[in-house]
């Protein structure tokens, strides 16, 4: 009788993991929660954070590595606040325009109105609040006093003229009651097809649009209904005020004055400042060859993540080594709050530690940096602090030549997938050709300066022992070739042979062979197996693994990535700060240029491909917005060319917005495209009310001129107070006020460009073309009114 304890050594012991895991270069376990796919990401944080505090651990310390939900509360807290000032900023405006406090707070009153109402119509529509949908409401804001102000300065004005509180409410309402509709219709109409859109983009800002829809359509309902009501009690005058102060030297009279004789001597050769826009026009669009694309601006999350490999077959204490000397020098630079390390793999053999890309030759590091709460806080440039770890990197190639790295500045749009790497994707039929192809772009990107590092996910070939089975030689030693290999996996990695009650536990029972008897390849092969079947009457001797095997040592790729049955090698490049949209162009020429092998291609992929789509989706977009818009305007004149005189006011728009990104980033992203969307539906609410003012004017009996003279001069204060609101109500969005709010500040960029550009020009074209068309169909109707009066003459 033989006890186990005899021939083998029983331990008790803990598996090992296989992995060398720190933080801070203490050792660590850590835990990766995720949240379900329709779960609210601020709400399970909370719930995790309320559990953990429930736990009773003793000495085991439990700290939080990183929160997804505090930077996306931080994002919430900067939009609020941005909005907060918008609005502040909007009430400012009107006081400065009406000085009087009673019609200040009259409009002001609107806003928090509005709010309620749209916030009541997200909660029945299931539109929740996220980073999007406040920042919609952002952009909103400064739009919501619009209706009201043309309703209210028109009340104040018949009031001026003498009108009681009533009439004036009721007349001055019903006067723009069908432009400010129309107005507010046409910017509606502008964010269908956004809503309607499959592509990511309609993905993105979806919400957004939903947003300042209802905002919109709130404020529509608020200026018809709450203002008249506030106006016809709250708005009271002294005699003094019944008349506006006549000296035009002073205020808002001498402004309006000088804007009149401005205006005429601009009215004196109308076809001369017509083309000088049209210049203007073509010059801002001769930008666009020198400015940079990209999908969406980056969202720092104080993070960067760090990638370190040795060439295949590095030992996992090697590559300890090499972390041990860079981590303490990556935790002493400023603002490192937190470094956690992981390197090494699984010692369990599973396709889990093989797809993970888990090996004992790599390291990964996740560089976690202060964040300060505060709105107003000076933020960490996690830029700067990348670019110092890839300093302390490059010292530590000079000792480890062959170390290759990759660092890269972590964000909300990267944990989304939506990185902004440069991706090259090589594909051929030819495994040979395609490496040599990809390794020639890999080397040429790493020479440019628009990248902070390259990689490529050609796996390198890994150190492989084969073991060539004699299967007649097995079977005379009494195994069989599947039971061999079990058996040389039993004896190096172990089996498990099942699980025995210890201490209230189950604890797995694993033979393998000792860890001393199998430490090289003559180890290997010396390793004797007993046979488990006979070929004749004797007993079964059993073999020795060097007898029946060959070894081959050689190498093999872990994995190659085929498409459609060909190799494929992408080339992923991470742009250097600012540089993605040069990248994107450089990498572009680059490979129109790139002499190929027949069969081999190579062609920019991944988040490049989604922004083309994109771009193109945005262009359908806003074509069908441009087509709504003139619908609504046709259908509320009643007519064809009014609506074309009014949509002038978008080219004019477009030089603003052109001119505004240029000199802010020189980059064209999809929320800049989004806001030039928008701008096709605010900019021509000024053009809709000044027009609908003039024809009114011509209508009582005014001449041309003077219609257009009058109507320009009484529209300015609604037109300028508008366009102000909304531009100041951009202002807090546009300077970023907080973190992670950069995916919105293109669009109020955009906006405010082209609001401030078409509200100056508007006052000064839309009278010259209005004019122009104004004689055109003054001489139509006098030729037709000739040629009746002739026809009279002749029946007579």
């Amino acid at each position: 009788l033989i006890k186990l304890g005899e021939v083998a050594d029983v331990k008790e012991v803990y598996r090992s993991s296989g992995q060398y895991t720190t933080i801070n270069g203490s050792p660590a376990i850590v835990v990766s929660i995720f949240k379900s796919a329709d779960a609210n990401t601020v709400r399970t944080s909370r719930e995790v954070r309320k559990k953990i505090e429930e736990l009773s651990l003793g000495d085991i310390e439990i700290e939080k590595l990183f929160d997804q939900s505090d930077y996306i509360e931080d994002a919430l807290r900067a939009l609020a606040l941005n909005g907060l000032f918008g609005a502040i900023l909007a009430v400012a405006v009107l006081y400065f325009f009406l000085r009087n406090w009673r019609t200040t707070i009259v409009t002001a009153i609107a806003i928090p109105f509005s709010v309620i109402v749209t916030f009541t119509i997200m909660y029945a529509t299931g539109v929740n609040i996220n980073l999007i949908s406040l920042g919609g409401l952002a952009l909103g804001l400064g739009m919501l006093v619009d209706n009201s102000i043309v309703v209210l300065e028109n009340i104040y004005r018949k009031r001026q003229e003498g009108a009681s509180q009533i009439e004036a409410a009721v007349e001055g309402t019903s006067e723009v009651g069908m432009a400010i509709t129309a107005s507010t219709l046409t910017t509606l109409v502008v964010f269908l097809p956004v809503v309607f859109m499959s592509t990511l983009a309609g993905h993105i800002f979806r919400e957004l649009a939903l947003t300042v829809s209802f905002s919109l359509a709130s404020s529509l309902i608020v200026a018809l209904t709450i203002v008249p009501l506030l106006a016809s009690r709250i708005i009271v005058f002294d005699k003094k005020d019944f008349h506006e102060n006549k000296d035009i030297t002073k205020g808002f009279t001498g402004f309006q004055y000088r804007y009149g004789k401005r205006l005429e001597k601009v009215l004196e050769e109308p076809a001369k400042w017509l083309w000088i826009t049209a210049g203007a026009v073509v010059l801002s669009l001769l930008l666009i060859p020198f400015m940079n694309f990209e999908m969406l601006p980056e969202e720092n999350i104080n993070q960067v993540s760090v990638s370190l490999e040795l060439p295949p077959g590095t030992p996992a204490d090697k590559t300890i080594e090499v972390i041990k000397e860079i981590e303490p020098e990556i935790t002493n630079i400023d603002h490192v709050e937190k470094v956690y390390t992981r390197a090494g793999k699984s010692t369990e053999l599973s396709i889990d530690s093989i797809a993970s890309g888990a090996k004992d030759n790599r390291a990964n590091m996740l560089v976690l940096l202060e964040n300060p709460r505060d709105v107003f806080a000076k933020q960490v440039d996690v830029n700067k602090v990348a670019d110092q770890i890839r300093a302390v990197i490059d010292d530590a190639t000079k000792k480890y030549p062959e170390l290759e790295s990759k660092v890269s500045v972590d964000s909300l749009l990267a944990q989304a997938g939506l990185e902004t790497s440069v991706t090259v994707k090589v594909k051929g039929s030819k495994d040979e050709e395609v490496e040599s192809v990809a390794k020639e772009i890999m080397q040429e990107l790493k020479n440019w300066p628009e990248f902070a590092s390259v990689s490529w996910s050609y796996s390198e070939q890994e150190p492989l022992l084969n073991l060539d089975i004699d299967t007649a030689k097995v079977l005379m030693g009494g195994q069989i070739s599947g039971q061999l290999a079990m058996s040389v996996r039993q004896a190096i990695v172990g089996e498990n042979a099942g699980r025995i009650s210890l201490g209230g536990s189950r604890v797995p029972i694993v033979i393998k062979a000792h860890d001393q008897s199998v430490k090289t390849l003559s180890d290997l092969e010396d390793l004797y197996f007993p046979g488990s079947i006979s070929l004749g009457e004797g007993p079964s001797l059993g073999l020795r693994l060097g007898n029946v095997v060959s070894v081959e040592k050689t190498t093999a790729p872990l994995f190659l990535q085929k498409e459609g049955g060909e190799r494929v090698i992408e080339v992923t490049g991470i742009p250097a700060t600012d540089l993605s949209g040069k990248a994107n162009k450089k990498i572009r020429h680059y490979l129109k240029d790139l002499e190929l092998p027949q069969g081999v291609s190579a062609e920019v992929g991944g988040l490049e491909k989604i922004r083309a789509s994109a771009y193109r989706d945005l262009f359908y977009a806003a074509l069908l917005a441009l087509s709504l818009v003139y619908m609504v305007m046709a259908s509320q004149f009643e007519a064809l060319r009014l609506p074309l005189i009014i949509m002038v006011t978008m080219p004019l728009a477009l030089i603003g917005a052109l001119v505004f990104i240029f000199l802010y980033s020189q980059t064209l992203s999809i929320p800049a495209l989004i806001g030039m969307i928008i701008l096709a539906g605010i900019v021509v609410n000024n053009g809709i009310v000044l027009v609908d003012y003039i024809n009114q004017l011509r209508k009582s009996g005014l001449e041309l001129r003077e219609a257009v003279l009058k109507g320009s001069k009484d529209r300015l204060r609604a037109i300028l107070m508008t366009a102000l609101t909304t531009i100041l109500g951009l202002l807090p969005m546009a300077l970023s006020l907080g973190s992670s709010t950069n995916i919105q500040v293109p669009m109020a960029v955009s906006v405010m460009g082209g609001l401030i550009t078409a509200t100056f020009l508007t006052l000064f074209i839309i009278p010259c073309i209005y004019i122009q068309i104004g004689k055109v169909e003054d001489r139509k109707n006098e030729r037709q009114s000739l040629h009746n009066t002739n026809s009279t003459e002749s029946i007579n």
